[in-house]
Order: structure tokens, then C-alpha cells, then sequence
């Protein structure tokens, strides 16, 4: 029998059927098509409604190797008060989840800093805190701006007992090796940071390029818990994009309350 006779016959068979027969036909030739079809109709719902609701952020932070704090206390919140953001366009972000070992080269550590360098590139971390040897790390890859770049003179003042400098002639050790190259394959693993990063009268050309987060300046992150008390920290810039905001959460963050 050819096929098109084939066809009209069964055609002709399932008119005759009734609905319930019908909708079992359906569902027996038809049921992986349909799984899938409603699975891609939902995925393409929540792409289409989070492309929607999703808000450009106005400030990124990210306060690395850090404890968790920021979802449950609302640290960030209580910063955005203080700004002028209008947050039915924009939202501030403080990105506390970024951890990776030091002392290892774990998948997890590995999938975290290239992660991390992405965004760096991507421009998308305008400030980043971390500890002082890592901050180094990345200091000696251009990662972090010069502070007489983006501060105002009153903040380069304010700031001036609490100063991070490098030496140039260090940036031009490294002018040789691959910024992603050394971020990826020397951050988990670092030597401490002997160097007096405060005494740049013992540099040939220093370059101011962080905060340390340090005994005054430290309330707020004792108070939250993102450190430990004995932990070096610095605060850097990485981009100027918004560079406004950061100067006021730097200022936000250092209050001595």
C-alpha cells in the first residue's frame, strides 16, 4: 500500500475517534516533543523576564577572599542610601563571594580567578579589597589606578598615613609577562608581601595605588565581620567608569563613627 494511502487511512481512523482516544494518540507518539517544547517555552519565559527585570549596576565591589556578610546584613544597602542612584534603573553591588585557596590550584580557585580577571577586563569592578599580598599580585599587573587619578586632593590628605605605594621599577619587572598569565597562574600561590608599602622614600618612582584598611578606618569592617581584625587589607580602584561612587563608599566605608 503506498504510504500517502497509509496516511489518509490513519488520518481517517483518528477523525473517528473519540477526544479522550484521540489526546492518548497524541501523547503517545507526541510526548518527548512535548516535554521538550514546554521545557524550552519555560527557559525562554525566565531568559525573557530576567532580560527584562535585570537593572545595569551603577557600582561594583567586589571585597575579596572576605566572609560572606553583605546578602544577610544589607551592608550595601546602607551605603546605597547615601547615594543618588536611581534604583528602579540601577543597583549597587557588593560582590563578597569571590574566594579562592592561596595555597592550592584547586578547580574551584582556578574558575574563580579567571573569573575575576574577566571581570577585571571586562571592566566591570570598579573598587576590590583584599589582602595585602594579593593585592600586590595584582598591583604588579597594572590591575589597580593611581590614586592621584581618581581621588581628590582632599582625599589624598585625608588618606595619606594609610597610602599604598609600589615602585615603578616593579611594574617594569613585569612588563615582559602576560597580566592574565600571572593572574592565573601565580594568585593562588604567594610569597608575603615584605615589602614597606608605606615608606615610598624608599622607592626610586612610588605610585600610590591603594588604601590600607587599617585601625581607624576599620569600622565598619570589624563591625560586619568581612575580615579578620589581623587580616592586611587594601582598597584599590580598577577602573574610573565610576569613579564618583567609589570615591563615596571609600569615604562611606572609612567613616570613623
Amino acid at each position: 500500500m503506498p504510504v500517502m494511502d497509509e496516511f489518509k487511512e490513519e488520518r481517517e481512523s483518528i477523525k473517528n475517534k473519540s477526544f479522550k482516544e484521540k489526546l492518548d494518540y497524541f501523547w503517545y507518539y507526541y510526548k518527548v516533543h512535548t516535554i521538550v517544547g514546554i521545557f524550552v517555552l519555560i527557559l525562554a519565559i525566565v531568559f525573557i523576564r530576567d532580560a527584562v527585570n535585570k537593572k545595569d549596576f551603577a557600582y561594583y565591589c567586589v571585597f575579596l577572599n572576605s566572609f560572606s556578610m553583605d546578602e544577610e546584613t544589607g551592608f550595601m544597602d546602607e551605603f546605597a542610601k547615601t547615594t543618588d542612584v536611581d534604583f528602579s534603573k540601577y543597583e549597587v553591588r557588593l560582590d563578597d563571594t569571590t574566594r579562592f585557596s592561596l595555597d592550592g590550584y584547586d578547580q574551584t580557585s582556578m574558575a574563580m580567578i579567571q573569573r575575576f580577571v574577566a571581570m577585571i577586563y571586562a571592566g566591570d569592578i570598579d573598587n576590590a579589597v583584599m589582602e595585602k599580598s594579593l593585592f600586590t599580585n595584582y598591583a604588579k599587573s597594572d590591575t589597580f589606578m593611581d590614586l592621584r587619578d581618581v581621588l581628590t586632593a582632599d582625599q589624598m590628605e585625608k588618606y595619606k598615613d594609610h597610602i599604598y605605594y609600589i615602585d615603578r621599577a616593579e611594574l617594569e619587572e613585569e612588563n615582559d609577562a602576560d597580566f592574565a598569565e600571572i593572574a592565573e597562574s601565580n594568585a593562588p600561590v604567594l610569597k608575603e608581601d615584605t615589602v614597606d608599602r608605606k615608606n615610598p622614600d624608599a622607592m626610586k618612582d612610588p605610585i600610590p595605588m591603594g588604601i590600607f584598611i587599617e585601625d581607624e578606618l576599620r569600622g565598619k569592617i570589624s563591625e560586619y565581620g568581612f575580615y579578620s581584625d589581623d587580616e592586611v587589607i587594601v582598597f584599590g580602584f580598577i577602573t574610573e567608569t565610576h569613579a564618583d561612587l567609589g570615591r563615596q563608599f571609600l569615604d562611606w566605608l572609612t567613616a570613623n563613627e
